[in-house]
């Protein structure tokens, strides 16, 4: 179950690569947050869950 979280980090790092090179600045920034707010999630199940 944790490793959706990063699996949803790493999308979402991608999308915002894709947005990067295509110029689209709003586009990057919005999933860079999305990016960090999957990786937060992740890091918080997984100390829980420990």
């Amino acid at each position: 179950m944790v490793s959706i979280w990063f699996i949803g980090c790493a999308v979402w790092l991608g999308n915002a690569w894709l947005a990067i090179y295509s110029g689209s600045r709003l586009h990057a920034l919005v999933s860079l947050l999305l990016a960090a707010t999957f990786f937060a999630a992740g890091t918080y199940y997984r100390k829980r869950s420990s």
